[in-house]
Parts: C-alpha cells; sequence; structure tokens
C-alpha cells in the first residue's frame, strides 16, 4: 500500500504529480471519467484523475499542469449537466435540493460553468507537455478505437489486442451498473456505489446516454442551455481545437491527438 494512501485526496493527487510521470485525466464531473479510469485501471496503466477546480466560480487555472502528460475529457455540457444535477441531488451529503431549471442556471454548477471550464482547457495559452482531447461521444460510439488513441498517445505498444478488448468488456456500461448495483469494487471505493439503491438516479452509472439531456429538460431549458453554448462560441472552440491537435499530429494520433467528433445537433 502506498503511504500516500493515508493523506488527503488533493495532497496525494499534488504529491503524485510532482513525483510521478502518471497522466493526467482531467474533466469536468460527470463527463464519463469514472468509466474511462475503469478501463485504464483493467489495463493495468495509473492515472492520476483531477477535476482541477471545476466546480466553483473562481478562475480556472490550467498551468499546473505544464509539465505533464493531459487527457482531457469533455462532454456535450447538456448532458454533462443534467447529470451533474441528479450526482448532486442524490449523491452528496447536502444535496441539491432545487430544481433542475435553478441547478443548469447555477453560476458555480451549472450549464454555464461547464463551458467555461471546457473552453479553459480547449484555448489553454498554458498548455501542458502532452495534450489529448477525449470526447465522451466519440468513446461511446467507438470505444476500441478511441481507447486505440489513448494507448498510442501513452506510447503504450505493449497492450495487446486482447487486453483491450477484455478491459472494454469489463467496463461496458451494463457490466458497471451490475457491479454497482451488487455493491460496488473495493478498488474505487464510494465512487462507485450509489446513493440509494431504490434510487436509480442515484448510481454513479445512471444512463451514460448521449443527447440524453432532450429527455429531461425542458424546452425553455434546452433554449436557455444553447444560448449559453452560441453565447461563449462553444462548438467553434471545440473545433479549434480538435483541427490544432490533429494538424500536429504525424500519422497516427500517436504524440498529439484529438478525437474528430461533432457535439450532438442542438
Amino acid at each position: 500500500m502506498w503511504i500516500t494512501n493515508f493523506l488527503a485526496p488533493q495532497t496525494r493527487t499534488k504529491l503524485r504529480l510532482l513525483l510521478l510521470d502518471d497522466p493526467v485525466l482531467i474533466s469536468f464531473p460527470k463527463s464519463g471519467r469514472t468509466w474511462v479510469r475503469v478501463m485504464m485501471r483493467e489495463l493495468g496503466i495509473p492515472v492520476i484523475q483531477d477535476h482541477a477546480g471545476a466546480k466553483g466560480t473562481g478562475p480556472i487555472d490550467t498551468g499546473l499542469y505544464h509539465n505533464k502528460r493531459v487527457m482531457l475529457l469533455v462532454r456535450d455540457p447538456r448532458d454533462t449537466v443534467v447529470s451533474f444535477y441528479h450526482h448532486s441531488r442524490t449523491r452528496l451529503k447536502q444535496g441539491y435540493d432545487g430544481t433542475i431549471s435553478d441547478f443548469i442556471r447555477d453560476p458555480g454548477l451549472g450549464v454555464e460553468r461547464i463551458v467555461e471550464f471546457n473552453k479553459a482547457w480547449l484555448t489553454a495559452k498554458t498548455r501542458p507537455r502532452r495534450f489529448v482531447l477525449l470526447e465522451y461521444e466519440r468513446l461511446r460510439e467507438d470505444t476500441e478505437g478511441e481507447m486505440r488513441h489513448i494507448l498510442t498517445f501513452l506510447d503504450r505498444h505493449d497492450i495487446s489486442e486482447q487486453a483491450l478488448q477484455s478491459a472494454i468488456t469489463e467496463s461496458s456500461f451494463d457490466k458497471l451498473r451490475q457491479v454497482e448495483a451488487s455493491g460496488g469494487r473495493a478498488d474505487f471505493g464510494r465512487s462507485l456505489k450509489p446513493g440509494n439503491t431504490a434510487d436509480p438516479d442515484s448510481f454513479k452509472v445512471r444512463k451514460g446516454k448521449v443527447g440524453g439531456f432532450a429527455e429531461e429538460l425542458s424546452e425553455p431549458d434546452i433554449l436557455y442551455c444553447n444560448e449559453i453554448l452560441e453565447k461563449h462560441d462553444y462548438e467553434n472552440h471545440l473545433n479549434v481545437c480538435r483541427n490544432r491537435l490533429t494538424q500536429k499530429s504525424a500519422g497516427p494520433r500517436s504524440d498529439v491527438s484529438a478525437s474528430g467528433a461533432s457535439m450532438q445537433s442542438r
């Protein structure tokens, strides 16, 4: 057991950043990070996880990781905010007690904060030593292909086809849902346990559906989210980052990489 396991999570993360060269997986909460972490764990690849000050209204500092290998995971902010609402309502000790309409408009938790966080990383001037853009939608559409890009980025050419297929199978949503319903995984602690087994929305692995926001948000709420995306020119910044990384890559996306799928239509 690492002696660092006895330290507070934030202290442990900072210490590992200083001492180790493990890749850093950064995302806003509820962007699909647990799923990616399980796949990496199944492959035996250590990863430092961090939400990097996502929540709140303070400035977003992307400079801490300038000398690291950073994997930025983004998800459609509308799907992210819906999932984050259910997480905040059902999985926290002091659960959020407002409506979903209130939540998406919250300056420290809502859709604009998600957009600002992702945008800060997509447009960061102080860039990490190596950087890869991962998109949840692409991972759901082509899990094997995107995982291959991740392995190439990490120079893990030793991972066999069989090991990759096994990791994907063991990390499927159905499998993780079953694991969580049966009590979770010891190596993930509380992060892979439901807040209330009788409430499907309290599961860490809830739905994972691409575009599911349309089923849970009212038309005015969807309009508000779309206005925030347009206000920040989010789609354009995402495309610029994709194109920049793709142009820097020579041949297979091995040094710097980007996923190339468009966001779901508004």
